[in-house]
């Protein structure tokens, strides 16, 4: 993971661990959610095991899963397959997350704009898309940030 903050001339280098993402965002959604999210897609439940049911709801599929672990997560889609709402509640049925698929363009899988809002009802993030176009990368040093000239460095344990 490589982060820098230009009003502090600061680079952080590091793995995206869970209490390294928590210095720079103040909310308690593992990375490989938020992939999963801004990809335009829902995150897996954890635990081994996870139930599913899904049904029609008015015009739109509502599936529900559920982790051993209690943890639960509500999908509503649309019937041409794209995404509209996901629900996160934690192991004892609180909502810890929402998120709004938006702003779909018909040539796109993708929501052109999706937002995340957290439970505490002040937290959210907002992405919006614009002229999103989906490659399938081979060399992934495109994602490599260089190091800014006069910043300093801070290694992330």
């Amino acid at each position: 993971m490589n982060i820098f903050i230009p009003s502090k001339e600061e680079f952080y280098l590091g793995k995206p661990t869970t209490d390294n993402l928590k210095r720079f965002l103040p909310w308690p959604i593992h990375i490989d959610d938020m992939i999963m999210i801004f990809t335009g897609t829902y995150p897996q439940l954890k635990d081994k095991y996870v139930t599913c049911r899904s049904y029609r709801e008015n015009h739109l599929l509502r599936i529900e899963m559920t982790a051993q672990s209690g943890c639960s997560q509500i999908i509503w889609v649309a019937r041409n397959n794209r995404l509209l709402k996901l629900v996160r509640k934690d192991e004892q049925g609180k909502e810890v997350y929402n998120v709004k698929y938006d702003n779909y363009e018909e040539q796109n899988p993708v929501a052109g704009e999706i937002t995340i809002n957290m439970a505490d009802g002040i937290t959210s993030l907002s992405v919006k898309y614009s002229e999103l176009k989906i490659e399938k990368a081979t060399d992934l040093s495109i994602f490599n940030l260089p190091v800014p000239a006069n910043a300093k460095t801070i290694l992330l344990k």
